[in-house]
């Protein structure tokens, strides 16, 4: 897989003739889901999950903005999100089913992260 502009696109390292893009634009942030053999990528709103096989699944919208990963955590993705009807201030964080794609409970609010 190489990600450049926001672009992520994944070539075969036994086939390189064979590739695909991703379908999510742009490309914010990506983590692994080892147990779960899953590299999910993340645009400003929604995820996206690949498998070995493809597109494994996408996310409906998940928050108004920034949305990226903490961490992957036995059958859930922690992520991070901008909810301005929450605060204007703090960011949310939600865990992300990996079976469906949706949030599980309620976002938390956490100290922004400034890059």
């Amino acid at each position: 897989m190489s990600c450049a502009m926001g672009i992520a696109t994944v070539v075969r390292s036994d086939d390189p003739s064979s590739w695909y893009e991703i379908d999510v634009y742009p490309v914010c942030d990506a983590i692994v889901a080892r147990s779960r053999e899953l590299i999910l990528f993340a645009d400003f709103t929604n995820v996206a999950a690949y498998g070995r096989d493809g597109l494994a699944g996408k996310s409906e919208r998940l928050a108004a903005d920034e949305v990226g990963f903490v961490r992957v955590k036995g059958d859930a993705v922690r992520c991070k999100g901008y909810f301005p009807w929450l605060s204007t201030d703090l960011d949310g964080e939600f865990w992300v089913s990996l079976d469906t794609g949706t949030p599980v409970g309620e976002p938390v609010l956490v100290e922004r992260k400034r890059h």
